[in-house]
């Protein structure tokens, strides 16, 4: 399955689910048209979050080379395991 994505005025965004709490930090696939990530940290106090966006730059980085850390950002979903994110400046992934 290909993950889904939406063309924004900035880039692209697309959902994540993410597992918090995993014995490892890393992408694991495309599930139902999201993208599903394995964290470390806890939900607690943004660190999932911050970890989330240093996986997702990770994993991005080795496709799209002219990426940004500051390019990834979460939309919607702060406080849930299913958030938004867009990538500004890329428009195809």
């Amino acid at each position: 399955m290909s993950l889904n994505y939406i063309k924004t005025t900035n880039g692209v965004s697309f959902n994540v689910r993410v597992i918090p709490r995993s014995s490892v930090s890393e992408v694991c696939g495309v599930i139902e048209g999201s993208l599903k990530v394995k964290l470390t940290p806890a939900p607690v106090d943004g660190k999932a979050n911050k970890e989330l966006l240093e996986v997702l730059y990770d994993y991005f980085s080795k496709t799209i080379p002219s990426i940004k850390k500051k390019d990834i950002k979460i939309l919607k979903g702060m406080t849930s395991k299913t958030k938004t994110i867009e990538i500004a400046g890329v428009f195809e992934l």
